[in-house]
C-alpha cells in the first residue's frame, strides 16, 4: 500500500512539474471506490486515478467514471475525494453511438427502434454482472455524463486483499 501511494506521490510530482498544479487537477481526478458492481476488477475501499475526457474519446473497453443520469436513483456509487454526495458511476464501456445495442444482454434497450447504439449516447456495464445498476436497468447513457476514463489502480483496501 506504501508503494501505491508513492509511485501516485511521484506522479503528481513529475506531472507538476511538466505543467503546474492547474493542469494536473484539471487533467486528473482521484476516485475512491465504494460498491461492488466492478468486482472483481475492482474492490470497495481501492482509489483510481481517472484522466478527464471528451466523450468522443472513448473506446469499447474502457473503465470510465460517469456521472450518474438520474441522482434521484439510489445505486452503489464512487465519490471524488473531497467532493462528498457527488453520485458517481464507475463501469465498463460495452458499446459506442452507433455500435450494434446489446440488446441480449440489456432487454430495456429495445425500447428505441434502432438497433444501434443512438448519437450522443453509450452503453456501459459493471463487471460484477449480477450485482450492478446499468445499462440493463438505465438504459442508454447520455455521454455527456461521462467524467473520465479509469487510468489505474493507485492502492488497494487491505481488508479486500486475498
Amino acid at each position: 500500500m506504501i508503494s501505491a501511494l508513492l509511485e501516485a506521490a511521484a506522479a503528481v510530482v513529475v506531472l507538476t512539474a511538466l505543467g503546474g498544479t492547474r493542469w494536473v487537477r484539471r487533467t486528473f481526478l482521484v476516485v475512491g471506490v465504494d460498491g461492488i458492481s466492478m468486482e472483481p476488477t475492482f474492490e470497495a475501499g481501492e482509489r483510481v486515478l481517472v484522466r478527464r475526457l471528451r466523450p468522443t474519446a472513448l473506446r469499447r473497453g474502457d473503465v470510465v467514471i460517469l456521472r450518474h443520469p438520474s441522482v434521484s436513483r439510489e445505486v452503489a456509487h464512487v465519490q471524488i475525494d473531497g467532493l462528498q454526495g457527488t453520485r458517481l458511476l464507475i463501469k465498463r464501456v460495452v458499446a459506442l453511438p452507433g455500435d450494434p445495442a446489446p440488446l441480449d444482454k440489456a432487454p430495456i434497450l429495445t425500447g428505441d427502434r434502432s438497433p444501434r447504439v443512438p448519437a450522443g449516447m453509450v452503453v456501459v456495464f459493471g463487471d460484477n454482472d449480477g450485482n450492478s445498476m446499468d445499462s440493463r436497468h438505465l438504459g442508454y447513457i447520455p455521454a455527456d455524463c461521462l467524467v473520465g476514463v479509469v487510468l489505474r489502480k493507485l492502492n488497494a483496501n487491505p481488508a479486500t486483499r486475498r
